[in-house]
């Protein structure tokens, strides 16, 4: 069975081929796709400009940690003896405390900087709001509904080693999702992929932890709507999540899923007949 957007890479290679290529059932006019492809270009590179290099970013959150155990270290002292004492025989730690909390602080300070200084350059030159155009131009081209869902699936990276399938990443893409024509409709801005409803067999679930980079929802992963998701997030900015649905799909063309995070289920639901059979709910 294939990630319906599942991505296999051949070594050496920074491109892959989409294992979903058969449902492909529309794609943008080609320079619909080179402008697209060039505004995906102007984005990424402003997102590299307005964050550190990962490696200042490792420092900053070292030292905000490290020093932090530090001062809790002396403060945990006071409380037992005095401040005096702590300061004499603890002064080492309080000196470690305020240093790294001082590059932490000058860090942050500096990653904010380069924040307001890329998103300033973002608005002198509308990058956001041609990005945006290009978009509603793409819905159009590819007669996407307006009341089309945002509904977030997993992308998957892997290649073949030795016969078996190694994971190189997940990530979390937001897709426009509706139903036409009996079928599901899973959409991007370049292309729509068709899979009959008749195809799906059922709906599975994949009681898995799995690391996201991205939060793609206009609602923060901790608020209210989706707080029964118990949706984590670690120091490296990933988004933890305790697993997902798997649309299970068998037809002529193959054995094929589609991954869906658990905290956009409501969605899903609403878009796939009652009948569909569930397993591990």
């Amino acid at each position: 069975m294939k990630n319906l957007f599942g991505f296999q890479l051949q070594e050496g290679q920074e491109e892959g081929v989409l294992d979903g290529m058969p449902f492909q059932s529309a794609k943008v006019s080609m320079q619909q796709e080179q402008l697209l492809e060039k505004a995906a270009e102007e984005i990424e590179d402003l997102e590299k400009k307005a964050t550190l290099h990962p490696v200042l970013q490792f420092i900053m959150q070292i030292g905000f940690y490290i020093g932090g155990l530090c001062f809790l270290s002396f403060l945990v002292d006071v409380w037992k003896l005095s401040f005096q004492q702590a300061l004499e025989d603890k002064w080492f730690v309080l000196i470690a405390a305020i240093i790294l909390g001082g590059v932490s602080l000058i860090l942050l300070l500096k990653q904010r900087k380069k924040s307001q200084e890329a998103m300033k350059t973002a608005e002198e030159t509308m990058m956001m709001e041609r990005a945006q155009r290009l978009d509603c131009a793409s819905r159009q081209e590819l007669r996407i509904p307006e009341n089309a869902a945002d509904m977030d699936i997993i992308w998957v990276t892997y290649q073949i080693k030795k016969g078996r399938e190694k994971i190189l990443e997940n990530e979390n893409f937001s897709i426009y999702a509706y139903c036409q024509d009996n079928s599901l409709c899973l959409a991007d801005n370049g292309e729509v992929f068709k899979i009959p409803l008749s195809s799906i067999q059922k709906v599975v679930w994949v009681k898995k932890r799995l690391l996201l980079p991205e939060w793609n929802k206009h609602e923060p992963y901790n608020s209210k709507t989706y707080k029964p998701y118990h949706i984590r997030k670690n120091d490296a900015e990933q988004y933890i999540i305790r697993g997902y649905y798997s649309l299970r799909i068998s037809e002529t063309r193959g054995e094929f899923e589609v991954m869906v995070p658990e905290y956009d289920e409501k969605i899903l639901f609403s878009l796939l007949p009652v009948q569909i059979q569930k397993e591990g709910f």
